[in-house]
This record gives C-alpha cells, structure tokens and sequence, in this order.
C-alpha cells in the first residue's frame, strides 16, 4: 500500500541532504554570547553612574485652597434726618448693604469679608468659601458677598437670582471705579459721588454700595476719654479722600468759593455759619452795593450792609427789627 511519505521518515544522506553548520551560520537558540575574559567582565560589571540616577519627572504640584469666611455687620445712627443721600441710613422703608473690600492681607491668618446692613433680621452666622488665592481679587470678593447675600434674603425668588446677579456685580464694580476716581482728585470743590446705588424688586428696596468706614474719631466713654474710629459706612465721597457719615458730616471739610470777585475768598471755613459770618462782614468792610430787579413788580433796588448803634435798632415788643 501507497503511503504519503512524512517528515519524520526523513533521513538526511551524508554529502547530498545534510551541510555541517560553520561559525558564520545562525542556529536557534544557540549560545553566541562570546566569552570575555575576567578582567573585561569585571569592568562590564561596574555600571557609569549616570545609570544610577532615576528618572524623575516633574509634575505639576496641586493648588492650594485658601479658607475666608463672609458674615453681616450691623450698623445703627441715631439721627432723624434721613433724607438725600441720608436715605441709606432709614431702616423702615429700606434696607442698605454695603460691601467691604479688601486689598492687602490683615494680620490674622484667615480673611474675613463684612457686609455692613442695617437689616437687624439677617443672621450674623459667618459662611466659608474657599479660594485658590490668598487675597482674591475684588470681583472675587464681591461675587461670593453676593451669594452669601442671595442664599440669606427671602424676597427675590431663586427663578431671578442669577439675573439678578450679575446686574449687581457689575454695578458694584462699575461705582469702585467712580468712588477710586473721584477719592483721588485734588480739587477743591465740594462735588460728591455717591457710594451706592438703588436696587427694587416690586415693594422692596435695596441700596447696595461699596463699604467706606467714615473713620472720624468720636468719643465712646467721656471718663476715660476713650476715641474710637467711626466704623458706620459714608453715603458720598469727595476729592482728597474727604467724606463722612451723617453723625460727623459737621467735621467734613468744605471749601467755598465766592462769585464775587471784589469779595475774598475764605476757604478756611470749617462750617457754613463761619462763611456766611465772614462774608457778611467782608461784604460791610468793602461797602459792597448789590443790584436787585423783580420781575414780578417791575421794580429795581439796591442792598447794602450798614452797621448802627443798638439805639438805632427799632424795637418791636420783644423783637428787633
């Protein structure tokens, strides 16, 4: 019987199927490592050093998280004219806010941002927020003032808080502008810039601003005649770095000047009873004549001061004319 003939069933014949192997020829797994003397194997042993340093790479370190904490101050003024600009301190029909800002790092570790309001019913409780900076910027600032705000109040409804948001900040930032640009003049006028802006949503009212402490000294107990600095935020600031609150509006300093020429102009005046006594006399001493015309009569006459004996002055009853 006829078979296919195998692999196995091959025998190589000397001289025609089999060729002896020489040393140029490559064998499988044969050992053709070369054999090296001692000496030269202890060298090969002893490695550079380059190869003992590891490969290191160098990552990017995580950033850090830097703590600061927001809460409520409340603020309270006795005096009853609250009209004007006055209005921020009127806690009836209003609620004021004013934002602090900080711009250099106090000397306690942690950072801790005021919100100034005459709103009793705000909780003093503060909140923490976390920043990758140790001092955030002032839209930073303002942006996690806002939120400790909006996550407090229990008018405006969630629907309209991110609008609403963004509207405030921006005007929040757009009034530093003004207070920074107007501090910083050297004119001696009396032009104010408000510190704060009007803010309602149907019946309620808000007045939202930058925070300027007022920083007059006032007296807290007359024995020890303890001065403290007035901390209750200004409603206006003026050129040279001037404002005041309603309490200290009396110790601002005011200049004045005159539309008459003829007149000097008293600038030292700390009060308005100072210049209008100094005018008057000034107005007496130069015998200074003013031109008066009524419209409505049709009729033209001229003041001037005179100064008499205190006989002269008609008396009335009680009452000198």
């Amino acid at each position: 019987m006829s078979y296919f003939p195998r692999a196995d069933d091959f025998a190589p014949r000397l001289g025609y199927d089999h060729t002896l192997t020489g040393p140029e020829d490559f064998i499988f797994n044969h050992d053709t490592i070369q054999r090296v003397s001692p000496t030269e194997d202890t060298l090969s042993d002893t490695l550079s050093p380059s190869y003992d340093l590891e490969d290191f790479r160098s990552f990017p370190s995580p950033p850090k998280n830097y703590n600061f904490s927001t809460k409520y101050e409340k603020f309270h003024v006795t005096p009853s004219h609250r009209a004007g600009y006055n209005k921020i301190y009127n806690f009836r029909r209003s609620k004021s806010f004013f934002f602090e800002l900080v711009d250099h790092l106090p000397n306690t570790n942690e950072l801790q941002l005021k919100i100034y309001t005459n709103d009793y019913h705000m909780s003093s409780s503060p909140i923490s927020h976390n920043s990758t900076s140790q001092l955030p910027n002032f839209k930073f600032q303002i942006s996690k003032q806002l939120t400790h705000f909006f996550s407090t109040q229990k008018v405006i409804p969630r629907r309209f808080q991110e609008k609403f948001f963004t509207l405030i900040r921006k005007k929040l930032l757009e009034r530093l502008d003004f207070i920074v640009s107007h501090a910083q003049k050297k004119d001696t006028n009396n032009h104010m810039t408000k510190t704060f802006f009007n803010f309602s949503y149907k019946k309620y009212r808000f007045y939202f601003g930058i925070y300027l402490p007022c920083n007059h000294s006032h007296s807290v107990d007359p024995l020890s005649n303890t001065a403290v600095a007035c901390p209750i935020p200004v409603p206006f600031t003026m050129s040279l770095h001037r404002h005041a609150c309603i309490i200290h509006h009396k110790k601002l300093v005011l200049y004045f000047i005159s539309k008459d020429n003829k007149i000097p102009d008293v600038s030292n005046c700390k009060t308005f009873k100072d210049f209008h006594a100094t005018r008057l006399y000034n107005r007496w001493a130069k015998k200074k004549t003013h031109n008066n015309f009524s419209n409505r009569l049709g009729i033209s006459f001229t003041t001037t001061y005179r100064a008499y004996h205190s006989n002269v002055v008609a008396k009335k009853r009680l009452n000198f004319i």
